[in-house]
């Protein structure tokens, strides 16, 4: 079975089952799965792309495909990734030919601010679901920017590449930056495994409708039917 699924797949089924008016889901150290340190699937596809502002502002952006039940069980391991080891990382390599990205890598923060000497580690997490819109974030609620999720496109060593090869060097995702940021993250991908939700979404950076941290790509996100999916893909 692909690794997402398998180790996702079981919580998204029953929060898949959830209505507004469920009790909570609550995510905590004892009922999140435990993440191994490298996974793979071929159920997700990731290329790069730009965003262009006004003639003057060019934006990294990333495009995901991916069926709704994996989106859902990625939401899970993103959330599980809460609860373990502070400054830990899960490495999913996305297995696809199509993708440019080949490594989605999910990194626990540091449990402790060295600025501060303060150590946080979250308790739980309660999930219910949610309908997001099309520029999550961008609504009533002010979020602080840093608290936004955070997608790092990178080479895999994580140094960037300095040279010509730039743009074709970046193979990697690193995500999904604070802890806030994370749990607004798995929130949001489980929430769009619900099939009464739109499909298609765009998280912009500080010249759009600003849905990531700063120095994060942009993400969009096209779901099966909608203008953005890919048939050649064979993702469904």
């Amino acid at each position: 079975m692909d690794d997402v699924l398998r180790l996702g797949g079981p919580i998204a089924e029953r929060l898949a089952l959830m209505t507004p008016d469920s009790d909570p889901f609550r995510f905590d150290a004892s009922s999140a799965p435990s993440l191994p340190p490298s996974a793979a699937t071929d159920r997700i596809v990731i290329t790069r792309s730009h965003h262009q502002y006004n003639g003057c502002w060019r934006a990294d952006r990333l495009e995901l495909c991916a069926t709704r039940q994996t989106l859902r069980a990625l939401g899970v391991i993103v959330i599980a990734s809460l609860f373990a080891q502070p400054d830990s990382s899960a490495d999913i390599t996305l297995s696809h030919p199509a993708s440019d990205i080949r490594t989605l890598r999910i990194r626990t923060p540091p449990a402790s601010d060295p600025l501060n000497g303060l150590a946080l580690a979250p308790l739980w997490y309660d999930h219910w679901p949610q309908q997001p819109h099309k520029h999550p974030w961008d609504g009533g609620e002010r979020v602080d920017p840093e608290d936004l999720p955070a997608l790092y496109l990178t080479s895999h060593d994580e140094l960037g590449p300095h040279d010509e090869e730039w743009l074709v060097a970046r193979d990697t995702v690193v995500g999904f930056g604070t802890l806030l940021g994370i749990a607004r993250f798995g929130q949001f991908l489980i929430d769009i495994g619900n099939p009464v939700t739109r499909d298609e979404y765009d998280l912009e950076g500080e010249a759009g409708f600003r849905g990531v941290a700063p120095l994060s790509a942009e993400l969009k996100i096209s779901l099966p039917g909608s203008f953005g999916w890919e048939p050649r893909y064979n993702l469904d």
